[in-house]
């Protein structure tokens, strides 16, 4: 037998969800952080001189430093033995970490140039100094 609603019941439930659908906003607008803002740089050219494939940009690359996000690919040089077809890039607290193979998949242990596409806290004073650590890697 078919359960039948009367009309203030009907009314109650859709109160109650939404209510409930009130108070869910309320409370994911209560929690959520307002998003920091940031500003997207690209440097090209940067020399590196890998140890066994391994580079560490240094200090004032990290995200202790104002570094969101880094990403990069190889440069140069385009022939021979040592193109940097593989790129990985690892963002720690302190500075950003490269490490970089061939095409034959084995690690570079000669100077190349890399190319990076970084996203920076969009303070100016962090944005010079982390632009700065970058270039002078």
């Amino acid at each position: 037998m078919p359960v039948r609603l009367s009309r203030p019941a009907i009314g109650l439930a859709l109160l109650l969800v939404a209510a409930l659908a009130a108070a869910v906003a309320l409370i994911g607008a209560r929690n959520a952080k307002a998003q920091v803002a940031t500003q997207t740089i690209v440097i090209s050219n940067i020399d590196v001189l890998p140890a066994n494939g391994h580079i560490d940009l240094g200090p004032g690359t990290g995200e202790n430093d104002g570094t969101v996000g880094a990403a990069c690919t190889g440069a140069t040089p385009r022939g021979g033995p040592n193109i940097p077809v593989g790129v990985v890039t690892e963002l720690t607290a302190t500075s950003t970490r490269l490490r970089l193979i061939n095409q034959s998949g084995r690690g570079i242990t000669v100077a190349v140039r890399v190319n990076c596409t970084v996203e920076l806290v969009a303070e100016p004073t962090a944005a010079n100094r982390i632009t700065s650590a970058f270039r002078s890697a």
